[in-house]
């Protein structure tokens, strides 16, 4: 279970650390399309969004040959991500959000079971 729980904070933290949508621009792009967000909250995410870019950047760098600990940080990093996104969206984009963020997990793990021997 823990590695599980583990492996969905590595894909979320990959996903809007390093997605494929590309640099935090673009993924605060997309993640505005998608939640109807307002240019006060585009303006309000955007340094969140940088910010999350540069700590995982730094993490991986620290990190290179301890993924445990690496995991350990990206997991962290995004709950204090999470938290600060939370505290800019509505309640009702906050529960669009929760949807794609499950949605990212699901599709991880449904790309890694094909990869598997």
């Amino acid at each position: 279970m823990i590695k599980q729980i583990a492996v969905a904070v590595f894909s979320l933290g990959l996903a809007f650390a390093q997605g494929p949508e590309g640099s935090p621009q673009e993924r605060m792009d997309k993640l505005a399309k998608e939640l109807n967000l307002t240019a006060d909250q585009k303006a309000k995410l955007e340094p969140i969004f940088k910010e999350q870019a540069e700590k995982m950047r730094a993490l991986r760098d620290e990190n290179k040959g301890s993924r445990r600990e690496m995991m350990k940080g990206m997991r962290e990093i995004q709950e204090q991500n999470d938290a600060k996104i939370s505290e800019v969206l509505t309640a009702e984009q906050k529960t669009k959000w929760d949807e794609i963020k499950k949605e990212r997990v699901r599709e991880f793990r449904e790309g890694r079971k094909g990869r598997r021997p």
